[in-house]
């Protein structure tokens, strides 16, 4: 089975699952409703210094300073890199006339306009791809891995990508400096987890999960042991752990990884019982897992709402938390706050209608133990969307559904669209103070298209 098909199955299954779970939820009153009305962002001076940055970089590059771009045969300041495949037919990269086209084409779609306070960054030393791997870690940006291969349309049958690419690079925003980095062992996706110094990459090949790690200050790559239970990496602090997805087909497994000696050691079964959708987050020196109560399906009398229990490294137990009145998954810890960012409802449809509708998303409060609602999301115009998930981390605040929510203020900023538009396969990457835009399918071609927008 391709890795394609593998990744879009749990994800169909998982939002399959979530569309059929919860319980009780405390409604939004009419303060909290009040209080949801976004606030617009104002570009900081940040702004201005990323544009000098920009410039920095633009003006390198006519002399030859800043590293070339990676082609067949091409080296990179760092040393030889492993040249990219040649794009096949209808898979040209962009060139300056190409850019100015789809520039233009943009526009008249009313594109640019929307894309106000984005600063058009130069290339990237990558050649033209979608989907590469993007995170942020001590201050810079990483780009990994890709595909020259057209992205499967949606609901279509198509076979797995072949046209896979190994290569990166970083960006310091401060500095306008790119640099490449050591190639990864396979072809590298999705969004990292951050550990001290170290990016950890969890590729599935053939439904299993190998995990990768890259050093970013020896710039250097090694191969992990996998761990028994194939489950999602997260990271606890300075501890890498995995946490088992569901106990459906068997006993999900919890571990935490020793880099000592390099192995898994599983973690005390935890609390909730047989669950399903599992996943955890960091947050306030814990971590906090999240499951839903395995219940019949169908035949259930209600929703299956997520669960908490919360585990403790220095005793190494677990403790069982509250319930909560939501269906949805995908947590995120963000400013001391665990957020459930769907701002769906489900009601059980037809078949096994719960009476009324349960919301898909929340925010937990730690501290207090206490669950609300999401804010109102009044604006629901197109933002900056991503590839690989629905939501980073940018500083204090989430980036999901094209917004940012801040969590305290419990308030929805909307993102302008990159100055082309949201493409196919992109890269976003959010950081403290902006966010990097990479890559992408235009329809017709891979693009190595690089915007960045400042976060005031």
């Amino acid at each position: 089975m391709s890795e394609d098909f593998d990744r879009e199955e749990r994800a169909f299954a998982d939002a399959f699952r979530e569309a059929l779970a919860a319980e009780a939820f405390r409604p939004l009153d009419a303060d909290e409703i009040t209080a949801a009305a976004p606030r617009r962002r104002a570009v900081g001076p940040w702004a201005k210094g990323l544009a000098a940055a920009a410039a920095v970089v633009v003006v390198a590059l006519a002399a030859g300073v800043v590293l070339p771009r990676l082609a067949a045969g091409g080296t990179a300041a760092s040393g030889t890199v492993e040249a990219a495949p040649a794009p096949a037919a209808g898979m040209a990269p962009m060139d300056a006339a190409d850019r100015s086209t789809a520039a233009a084409s943009a526009e008249d779609a009313g594109v640019a306009g929307a894309a106000q306070g984005w600063i058009d960054l130069a290339s990237a030393p990558l050649s033209p791809r979608s989907y590469a791997a993007g995170a942020w870690l001590d201050g810079r940006f990483y780009l990994t891995g890709g595909q020259l291969d057209a992205p499967c349309p949606p609901n279509a049958s198509c076979v797995a990508p072949s046209r896979l690419l190994r290569d990166g690079a970083s960006y310091d925003p401060a500095t306008g400096e790119w640099r490449a980095i050591a190639d990864a062992p396979v072809s590298a996706s999705g969004a990292p987890v951050a550990v001290g110094s170290t990016l950890y990459y969890q590729v599935w090949r053939d439904g299993v999960a190998g995990v990768y790690a890259y050093d970013t200050t020896a710039d250097a790559w090694a191969t992990l042991p996998k761990p028994s239970g194939d489950g999602g990496l997260v990271a606890a602090g300075d501890r890498l752990v995995s946490i088992g997805g569901s106990d459906e087909q068997s006993t999900a497994v919890d571990e935490v990884y020793d880099p000592s000696a390099r192995s898994w050691t599983a973690l005390p079964d935890d609390p909730l019982g047989p669950s399903f959708n599992r996943g955890a987050v960091w947050v306030d020196g814990r971590l906090l897992l999240l499951a839903h109560d395995l219940v019949p399906n169908p035949g259930a009398e209600g929703p299956s709402l997520v669960r908490l229990a919360s585990f403790d490294f220095a005793t190494s137990t677990w403790q069982r938390l509250p319930d909560s009145g939501v269906i949805g998954g995908g947590a995120v810890a963000v400013a001391g706050r665990v957020v459930l960012p769907d701002t769906g409802s489900a009601d059980g449809g037809e078949v096994g209608n719960w009476g009324r509708s349960y919301p898909m998303g929340g925010i937990y409060d730690p501290a207090s133990g206490d669950w609300s609602g999401l804010p109102a999301l009044t604006d629901a115009g197109e933002g900056v969307r991503q590839a690989w998930s629905n939501t980073s981390v940018a500083g204090g605040r989430l980036l999901a559904s094209g917004h940012l929510l801040d969590p305290v203020a419990r308030t929805w900023e909307l993102l302008s669209p990159p100055p082309l538009g949201n493409l196919e396969g992109q890269t976003v990457v959010a950081g403290p103070d902006g966010v990097l835009v990479f890559g992408g399918w235009d329809g017709s071609r891979q693009t190595d298209r690089l915007a960045l927008l400042p976060l005031g």
